[in-house]
């Protein structure tokens, strides 16, 4: 009769522990990526980006406003032949402008910053036992990403773009049929079959 009653909660003890990870999704991990810069969302690394005037703006107007690689993060300054890879007309039909052209001329007086900034936002959701078990995962992702490019002739901004997504928001699913034992056959072939 011990026997029985100690099986019988064993079995209770099982059963509320699957029920409760099925439901507990404040257990499943999250991720935050943040580019450390300047602005804390897109609209002020747009209201930034804005203040620089092609033409006009100097090295050191680029500190005020807050692109200054030498005290912020995430700003990479790249030499004329990174700015020619990345304005070369071999690449399309649209042609150098003319600005870019000029400042490629005289070489190592031609650089330019490129600032890359963003967040995302990773949370795990959906059925908690399926993912620590790695049967299945879900993954919510929610973010923002900046990129601003100015070309500089000398000590003057002569070209300036920018890129990016004002708000990302994507769902990744991951299924795995074999679940743990999936990842433990991989190990296995590596082990047989090491490169």
């Amino acid at each position: 009769m011990y026997i029985l009653n100690q099986r019988h909660v064993r079995i209770v003890l099982a059963t509320l522990f699957v029920v409760a990870l099925s439901g507990c999704q404040f257990m499943l991990p999250s991720k935050k990526n943040h580019q450390v810069s300047t602005w804390k969302n897109f609209n002020e690394a747009q209201v930034a980006y804005d203040k620089v005037e092609p033409g006009k703006t100097t090295l050191e107007d680029l500190k005020i406003i807050g692109y200054d690689p030498y005290a912020k993060p995430n700003i990479t300054i790249e030499n004329y032949l990174k700015v020619r890879e990345r304005f070369d007309s071999l690449r399309g039909d649209v042609p150098i402008p003319k600005l870019v052209h000029e400042c490629l001329k005289v070489l190592n007086l031609c650089i330019a910053y490129v600032a890359a900034t963003g967040f995302d936002n990773q949370d795990r959701v959906g059925n908690a036992l399926l993912d620590i078990t790695g049967f299945h995962r879900e993954t919510h992702i929610k973010g923002w990403a900046f990129e601003a490019i100015f070309v500089i002739n000398g000590k003057v901004v002569v070209y300036k773009i920018w890129s990016g997504k004002p708000k990302k928001e994507e769902y990744v699913t991951e299924t795995t049929p074999l679940g743990p034992f999936q990842s433990v056959g991989g190990a296995i072939v590596d082990k047989v079959n090491p490169l």
